[in-house]
């Protein structure tokens, strides 16, 4: 296998993790990374890599992080992600 294919399937498969990882945001927003990973099969995304994704599409500006608070998950204090439509952002804390 080449290294150019390589490179090739690797691209291939970060920009699928990043869709499911938006897709999850989108799905439930201001959850935790670790409450996002629980809501899917490890199959579908894995927890390593959804944290890997997640500070990607921030820098891209599709998704931001709200206010800290304790993960219901963990126990400790985590960054919850949102959607980067301010419209959905204030939808949700109503």
């Amino acid at each position: 296998m080449t290294t150019e294919y390589r490179n090739a399937l690797s691209s291939r498969q970060s920009l699928t993790q990043s869709a499911k990882a938006l897709s999850l945001v989108c799905e439930f927003p201001f959850r935790t990374a670790t409450e996002l990973a629980r809501k899917v099969n490890s199959e579908i995304i894995s927890h390593e890599a959804l944290h890997k994704r997640l500070p990607e599409l921030r820098k891209q500006g599709v998704i931001r992080n709200s206010d800290s608070r304790t993960c219901t998950v963990t126990g400790k204090l985590a960054v919850t992600w949102y959607p980067a439509a301010e419209e959905v952002k204030a939808s949700w804390q109503r």
